[in-house]
């Protein structure tokens, strides 16, 4: 039987669980034949104030007999616990989404959240009693909601989207240590020149106009990757594991006795990091396409590396003793 949300999982049980509960107090205590008093007094007041008194009897006696089968019958299936409803049988499937079209199905048992831990709902009944009108209600109605649902083409969970954006940051340690030395290596050196220089031409107004003003504020500024003479001819001061050494470029090792990687460039090596930021924010790229088809691819991805970069900033880091050994260098 599927259910609508994650919640529902514990709630369906819970709840099923606390009319088990009250309804045990209905029996005990006898409330639960009031209908049935109520039914006689009621139809015997009603016959013997509306028929002369030779008649009352037998009408009312089959008044009677009808109305109590009435309510017999809606006790035994609207109100009677009898059908047992288990955990295992509760599921909840996220609706698909652009991005995410394949939802992984929450049961009780694994609800991949935090309900049915050790912080809520951890105690949740593995069988309860429901009655058999409401278990066909409930069994119809969820068939019918997911019918509907599935229907409906997928949309973007712009909430989520949302979400992603404000929380998108670098979390592996590695990757934020590659993009400090880059920052180190290739942005403060490319950007000193630039504001140095201040150079003005068709190709840069063309760039700025593309990806805005802003565009030389960040590391992956596509001013230092296009334009000749900052990332095309800066090289990273250490090497780079992942970018193979170059007879052509790497020309510091002698050709017989080469390293395995060598020392890329820094246009070579921002490609490598930011398909490695992209990695990281999963399928955050694809969600920001569908919510924005009519942006610039490149604009577009940069944002959202930019939001990246702006949760996780860059840092200024040190060179230390390995690079002083690696490099044979004194500073």
């Amino acid at each position: 039987m599927a259910v609508d949300s994650t919640l529902e999982l514990y709630t369906t049980l819970f709840g099923w669980l606390f009319y088990n509960s009250i309804w045990d107090v209905l029996v005990a205590t006898g409330i639960v034949f009031l209908p049935f008093l109520g039914i006689l007094l009621d139809t015997i007041i009603r016959s013997y104030a509306g028929e002369d008194a030779e008649e009352a009897g037998n009408t009312t006696l089959r008044i009677v007999e009808v109305e109590f089968f009435v309510a017999f019958f809606v006790i035994l299936i609207a109100a009677v616990p009898a059908t047992p409803l288990n955990a295992v049988d509760l599921s909840f499937t996220p609706r698909a989404v652009i991005g995410t079209p394949a939802q992984p199905v929450a049961t009780a048992n694994n609800s991949r959240t935090t309900y049915g831990g050790g912080i809520s709902f951890n105690a949740a009944p593995v069988t309860v009693n429901v009655p058999v009108f409401w278990y066909a209600v409930m069994s119809f109605s969820s068939g019918f909601n997911r019918a509907v649902m599935e229907d409906v083409p997928p949309t973007l969970d712009f909430r989520g989207y949302v979400d992603e954006l404000r929380n998108a940051s670098i979390q592996d340690p590695n990757l934020q240590h590659e993009i400090n030395d880059f920052f180190r290596d290739c942005f403060v050196e490319a950007r000193s020149k630039y504001l140095a220089e201040r150079p003005s031409s068709a190709a840069i107004t063309a760039l700025l106009n593309r990806y805005g003003e802003s565009d030389p504020d960040w590391i992956g500024s596509h001013v230092y990757q296009e334009i000749p003479g900052y990332y095309d001819s800066i090289r990273a001061d250490t090497v780079r594991e992942g970018c193979p050494w170059s007879v052509l470029r790497d020309v510091e090792w002698d050709a017989s006795n080469n390293p395995v990687y060598g020392k890329p460039f820094c246009t070579e090596w921002w490609q490598g990091i930011q398909q490695s930021i992209l990695n990281e924010l999963g399928d955050l790229d694809l969600l920001s396409a569908a919510a924005e088809p009519g942006w610039d691819p490149a604009p577009r991805r940069d944002a959202v590396i930019q939001i990246a970069l702006i949760n996780s900033p860059p840092r200024w880091t040190t060179r230390g003793y390995d690079f002083a050994y690696g490099n044979l260098v004194d500073f």
